[in-house]
């Protein structure tokens, strides 16, 4: 018969213990299935917000913005969960806009944007990298392509940000790495996540290969021994060779 004190003890143990293995990983799978859902990848915790896409033209001197194809959707995306980020790949393939002509001030864009929260509670997150498919701009005017995400602490005071990018502007080409770090380290911020965007002026064009596009997250985080789980463990330990010596004297 385990004794009042052994029984107590192990109690105690599973309360150290459980919040240990409570965190819920990222899986991988359909990105819609993440949306409006919390989960871990590594030391850093997501909330996935949201995800909207875009195809059509908007005009910069009336602020319009005109359907013109189907925009990506968040269902044609996958998500696959890495150690330290993610990968989003599209279903649809490689993508390609042209510019609408004739008004300069006129542009077609399409893109994806995924929206997230993201928090690390041991430490600061200090650095963020995108990597993705080839993208190419072509014509006499503007155009571009990008991948490209940012993350950012209250109002951007402190910014990370990754991606690269392909502008086309006046007949002169231009590839630009955007990996850079702006303000202090933080530990939560709010993101976005373009997998590919595209967007052409006049009769110019951007094009993507349709290569999954990686976010990638570094932090300043450093490892620490899992003491409260051990001392739980220990306590465990403790109350089950206790309740087996009670056991043993009842028995004899």
């Amino acid at each position: 018969m385990f004794s009042g004190r052994a029984i107590s003890f192990f109690l105690f143990g599973i309360l150290l213990v459980v919040p240990a293995f409570a965190d819920i990983p990222c899986a991988s799978g359909n990105l819609s299935t993440l949306i409006g859902t919390t989960c871990d990848i590594g030391s850093l915790q997501f909330d996935f917000t949201g995800g909207a896409g875009a195809n059509g033209v908007y005009d910069v001197t009336t602020g319009t913005y005109t359907s013109v194809g189907t925009a990506p959707s968040t269902s044609e995306f996958t998500f696959t969960a890495l150690s330290n980020g993610f990968t989003l790949g599209f279903s649809a393939g490689p993508q390609s806009v042209t510019g609408p002509g004739g008004n300069s001030s006129s542009y077609t864009v399409e893109y994806y944007s995924l929206d997230y929260n993201v928090v690390d509670p041991a430490g600061n997150i200090v650095g963020e990298n995108v990597t993705g498919g080839a993208l190419s701009a072509s014509g006499s005017y503007l155009s571009l392509g990008e991948v490209t995400g940012d993350t950012c602490y209250s109002s951007c005071n402190s910014i990370v940000e990754g991606g690269n990018e392909v502008v086309q502007s006046g007949g002169v080409s231009n590839n630009q790495n955007l990996t850079w770090v702006y303000g202090s380290p933080f530990s939560s911020g709010s993101g976005y996540a373009y997998p590919f965007y595209l967007q052409a002026r006049q009769a110019d064009s951007a094009s993507w290969d349709g290569t999954p596009t990686t976010f990638t997250f570094s932090t300043s985080d450093v490892p620490e021994p899992g003491f409260t789980p051990l001392l739980g463990l220990g306590i465990l330990a403790t109350a089950w060779a206790a309740a087996k010596r009670g056991t043993s004297k009842s028995i004899g």
